[in-house]
């Protein structure tokens, strides 16, 4: 195979899955929205059954070897949920440490990064974020919690995560490949502010991933830091330090300061 057909071998190994995910989610959106309605506080249910229904096809297309379909889907194998990297702790102690360094991590650049953003010009700048919050916290709380906080999650990290990261970092390398991932990530958020912190917060949960050599370790986090947005959200809760008073701009940069150094040293920790 020359280099030309290689290239186009593994741009189509990459963004296929992307293709089949959104194909598939649009449908279903589609098919739910025609029965339960378009309006806001209908919109959580329908991304519920259509995350619901997503998760096994895309866990049965691309993660699956024993599958006589697969080899149709990928000619790249997605390790990182079925099997552990060199990095990955086999010893249950330290798989409690590292759900706590997550967890930990997870919250204190989540709230940080997420604050800053919000009290920055950008926030009111963008209509599509502010169209994309209408949805997302439209419903109940205890939709918001299922489909916001933990579904869309999974989900997002099987794909963006599991299968995307994977494969570029099989194509070009590691920093690379969290560079196209992350910036994959976030473009598919569609508005700046949603954009910014996809952005970046992709790159943590691929030191997540990669630390616990599983894709458990990028999805824990992504529950953690979108767990807070809908409990902030719908309770109040953390709205003192986004209130673009000095505090809150103190609060917010210390809590995202001490994240990522926490971020480094969980880096330079041994498995």
């Amino acid at each position: 195979m020359n280099k030309g057909a290689k290239i186009a071998v593994g741009i189509w190994d990459v963004f296929y899955p992307l293709a089949l995910y959104y194909a598939v989610t649009i449908i279903l959106m589609f098919a739910a929205q025609l029965i339960f309605g378009t309006e806001n506080e209908k919109y959580m249910i329908c991304e519920i059954l259509a995350s619901a229904i997503t998760i096994p096809i895309m866990y049965q297309s691309f993660y699956k070897p024993d599958k006589t379909f697969r080899p149709f889907f990928t000619s790249i194998k997605v390790s990182s949920l079925v099997e552990k990297s060199e990095g990955a702790s086999g010893n249950k102690k330290e798989k409690v440490g590292n759900v706590l360094c997550i967890v930990g991590l997870a919250a204190l650049i989540g709230i940080g990064l997420n604050n800053l953003i919000l009290m920055s010009p950008l926030a009111t700048m963008s209509g599509g974020y502010e169209e994309a919050a209408s949805h997302f916290y439209g419903g109940t709380f205890a939709l918001e919690l299922i489909g916001s906080a933990f579904l869309t999650p999974i989900l997002e990290e099987l794909v963006y995560r599991g299968i995307i990261y994977s494969r570029l970092k099989y194509l070009v390398g590691m920093i690379p490949a969290m560079v196209g991932a992350s910036l994959i990530f976030a473009i598919m958020h569609f508005n700046i502010v949603q954009f910014l912190y996809a952005f970046l917060l992709g790159f943590v949960l691929i030191v997540f991933m990669e630390k616990t050599g599983h894709v458990y370790g990028a999805i824990l986090g992504h529950i953690t830091a979108n767990t807070i947005a809908v409990v902030r959200t719908e309770t109040g809760f953390l709205a003192a330090t986004v209130d673009k008073s000095a505090a809150a701009w103190s609060i917010s940069t210390v809590c995202l300061v001490l994240g990522v150094l926490g971020l480094f040293f969980y880096i330079r920790k041994k498995s």
